[in-house]
């Protein structure tokens, strides 16, 4: 860093000059005076430009930051939300299945009895039916559940900032968990018995 020259010294007094007037070294003074003012004020000048540039980078780098968080809570919402959106529609697919199925066994049923000249139906051809029955009905308990959920404490945590922000996800993730897992065991039930109704297919053919 290079060395400021050091300020002039003062001059001698005029002893010619006029009686009342400013001296050569009072108007010295001032104009020196004022050439400090001046360095001073282009310090300051430079001291604010220097600050001013150090605090649009930290903003520049905390708007990035915000914009990642933004980013992440979006993408951490999203991936919630789709738990939710998986299972019911895991249970809308479920229904929809297990409705073919009885439509399905029914149509095989009515052709089979009716090539045996009006056998009847064995008794115990009416159990896949009570199965595929019940799986239906699993399906509405469970679709039941989900459409009643409600919030259990404060919605949204107060304040701003990271640990608010984690808070409002914590709740958000513990509504849909409660949400889309109650009763989640009417969905199990409700494959098991669907299963147990295809695999029972036969029973009324082997009578």
């Amino acid at each position: 860093m290079s060395e400021e020259p050091e300020w002039p010294s003062l001059p001698d007094d005029d002893p010619d000059s006029e009686p009342g007037g400013a001296s050569i070294r009072d108007r010295a003074r001032l104009a020196l005076f004022q050439a400090r003012l001046d360095d001073v004020a282009a310090r300051r000048a430079t001291i604010r430009a220097r600050d001013a540039e150090v605090a649009a980078a930290m903003q520049k780098q905390m708007d990035v930051e915000d914009r990642r968080r933004d980013a992440f809570l979006s993408a951490y919402l999203a991936v919630t939300q789709a738990t939710l959106d998986r299972m019911l529609k895991r249970a809308d697919t479920l229904a929809t299945v297990t409705a073919a199925v009885a439509t399905i066994y029914g149509s095989i049923l009515g052709v089979a009895f009716s090539l045996r000249d009006g056998a009847p139906l064995p008794r115990i051809g009416i159990v896949p039916a009570i199965l595929l029955g019940l799986s239906l009905v699993f399906v509405a308990i469970y679709l039941s559940s989900t459409s009643k959920g409600t919030m259990a404490g404060r919605a949204l945590a107060a304040g701003s900032g990271p640990r608010a922000d984690q808070k409002r996800i914590n709740t958000f993730v513990q509504w849909v968990n409660a949400v889309a897992l109650k009763n989640s065991w009417a969905l199990t039930c409700s494959v098991v018995l669907l299963g147990l109704g295809i695999v029972s297919f036969p029973l009324p053919f082997l009578v």
